[in-house]
């Protein structure tokens, strides 16, 4: 198949250029490129069997990554990071393959992307209802102590009330 072709003559620039601009710290530069050369081999099998669901595990591990910050001020980074995977992948394409070349691979890559965001969109709504989920648990949980504090706080003021009062009585 001409695509898998394609992607091998790629595949060393591809890697290079994506996981210097994706991970721009020299500290976690290895791993990210550990990933994403998980992720071009993934996409190399997507491609070759027209199956594009062989990049999920890769897109479900990224997706359970996302920070607390990142849940808290809901940004999108899993969608962003594609969307930086697939310019730099059209990019590469038009540099370095020859015009009909990069059309037929980007035509091939096309439906993985496309699937690759409605994936990344599935998982970060997963880990978001999670992540929500969690919090109103907490919230229900300190609702629940706060009423329990008020029912004492009532108990006792009604208990002194009545004390009081037979105080008086006695007096």
């Amino acid at each position: 198949m001409q695509e898998i072709e394609l992607l091998h003559a790629i595949r060393s620039i591809w890697l290079h250029r994506v996981t210097l601009n994706l991970a721009r710290g020299a500290s976690i530069r290895e791993d990210v490129r550990a990933q994403l050369e998980h992720f071009f081999a993934l996409i190399e099998q997507a491609v070759d069997t027209g199956d594009a669901s062989w990049v999920d595990p890769v897109l479900s591990t990224w997706a359970t990554s996302l920070t607390q910050s990142d849940l808290e001020s809901n940004t999108s980074n899993l969608s962003l990071f594609i969307r930086e995977i697939m310019q730099n992948t059209y990019d590469i394409c038009r540099e370095t393959l020859e015009g009909a070349q990069a059309v037929d691979l980007l035509g091939a890559l096309l439906p993985v992307f496309a699937h690759c965001f409605e994936k990344a969109s599935q998982y970060e709504m997963q880990v978001r209802v999670a992540y929500v989920s969690n919090q109103l648990k907490q919230v229900q949980g300190t609702l629940e102590r706060l009423d329990r504090s008020k029912s004492d706080f009532i108990a006792v003021a009604a208990h002194e009330g009545h004390r009081q009062a037979r105080c008086r009585l006695g007096q």
